[in-house]
């Protein structure tokens, strides 16, 4: 797709994340706020210890991060069997499921609200930007995801279906701002306000790894001098990428207090996150159909068990999602206007400042290597079906012409994007990358 489109999705991936840990923010002072209400006027500090926490463990990272979230991750899983089973005796879905208004059940207010359940799966897709954090991401990463996947389907189903068997019932539910409490204060006997207290760690669970998705992408994007080198840089004792860090909570804070202080800008925020998120998941998905199209011979270490058929299906939710938010919700004017603005300002930018000076960095050189390679060896086979192969007719022909044309456009608007990027921000125009080194190829194409 191109240097300057990558650009964009993945300012607009950070942007939904920081748009995300804000709302977090908000939740998590408004839920303090229901156990001590003397908080009321001092709820941005809430955020600032929130956020002060997360920086402390982002900034030691390594063992001590992980082994955190591994402990507050089964604590939430128990937290969500235990509220799921414990409030089965009582759930009466006959009681509280009650019949919704008319309004309610048309096609038109089913598509009005298809977007909204995209929250249950909210950083997923963000488990891509923590290669540099496991071993051997090209196994790990895409495994994890799948369980992550299967996880949050079978706790959400299962969640959604107790709280709407539970006081306060389905027609109060949206409203709640904990669906825990109607379990909680019936199986342990709490007061609403002490049950609001059990929510907290689920709420506060998203920030840490939110924040540290966005400082993974701006510190990659720093790297190739797309934003100050500067936020590139990390600890000296620790290895972590604590500037970028800071920038991503200064982020996010800032974004808080608009919500704050703005009268419905978490329902304007809340949609334009998700109209971010729904551009940076259809541009996975198209370039996993143009790699796995493209690259057909490079060896994968792992397959989707869906292959293209469910990547295309993908493609269709998020396009369907994305037109109801800009067209069907309630503040969608407002959110449409921010969300213009900013892909014409990240454009501009690219453009106008970043694009003379971007460079290639070490892990990007690498990986335009070997599909350099993957090219070379698919054209070979390519040519070989041709030769020997029975070429393809009627309908076959045209999208097999259709497809070609397409990948090639976008092939060549790489390459010439590519040629336009320095070495450095003074200096002259550099190629694409340097030559690879002979310890960068894989074992079986080395020279002997």
């Amino acid at each position: 797709m191109g240097f300057s489109i990558g650009f964009v999705l993945g300012c607009c991936e950070v942007l939904e994340y920081a748009m995300y840990v804000a709302t977090m923010n908000v939740t998590l002072s408004k839920l303090v706020v229901v156990r001590w209400p003397s908080v009321q006027p001092f709820q941005p500090w809430t955020w600032v210890v929130a956020n002060g926490f997360s920086l402390s463990l982002l900034t030691v990272g390594d063992k001590v991060f992980w082994k955190f979230n591994l402990v507050l991750a089964m604590m939430l899983v128990v937290q969500v069997l235990v509220y799921c089973l414990g409030s089965a005796p009582f759930a009466d879905m006959k009681a509280y499921a009650t019949a919704a208004a008319p309004s309610t059940t048309t096609a038109f207010a089913w598509f009005k609200q298809f977007p909204v359940s995209s929250w249950f799966y909210v950083g997923i897709e963000a488990i891509n930007t923590l290669c540099n954090e496991v071993d051997d991401p090209k196994n790990s990463i895409p495994r994890g995801q799948v369980a992550c996947l299967a996880t949050m389907v079978v706790t959400g189903v299962s969640i959604f279906l107790t709280a709407i068997s539970c006081p306060p019932g389905l027609a109060d539910l949206k409203t709640s701002l904990a669906v825990f409490n109607g379990g909680y204060t019936h199986f342990f006997g709490l007061s609403l306000t002490d049950a609001t207290m059990l929510s907290i760690p689920a709420c506060f669970a998203c920030i840490p790894g939110f924040l540290l998705c966005m400082a993974n992408i701006m510190s990659s994007m720093a790297e190739s001098k797309l934003i100050p080198y500067a936020l590139h840089r990390r600890s000296a004792t620790f290895g972590t990428p604590v500037r970028a860090v800071v920038v991503s909570i200064l982020l996010s804070l800032g974004l808080s207090f608009v919500v704050h202080h703005i009268p419905n800008a978490d329902t304007t925020m809340y949609n334009l996150s998700l109209s971010f998120g729904t551009l940076a998941y259809v541009s996975q998905c198209i370039g996993y159909i143009f790699l796995h199209r493209r690259y057909k011979t490079m060896k994968r270490t792992f397959h989707s068990p869906f292959g293209v058929p469910g990547a295309v299906v993908a493609i269709t939710i998020f396009a369907a999602s994305f037109v109801s938010l800009v067209s069907l919700q309630l503040d969608s004017a407002r959110a449409n206007v921010c969300f213009v603005t900013t892909l014409a300002v990240l454009t501009l930018y690219y453009h106008v400042y970043a694009k003379r000076r971007q460079t290639i960095s070490e892990d990007e050189r690498k990986i335009l290597f070997f599909v350099h390679v993957g090219t070379y060896v698919d054209a070979n086979h390519n040519e070989a079906k041709r030769q020997h192969g029975r070429p393809p007719r009627g309908v076959l022909k045209v999208f097999y012409m259709i497809t070609s044309k397409v990948m090639s456009l976008t092939h060549k608007t790489t390459q010439q994007e590519s040629t336009t990027i320095q070495e450095h921000p003074r200096g002259k125009q550099a190629t694409p990358h340097a030559s690879p080194l002979e310890t960068d190829l894989p074992p079986d194409v080395r020279h002997d």
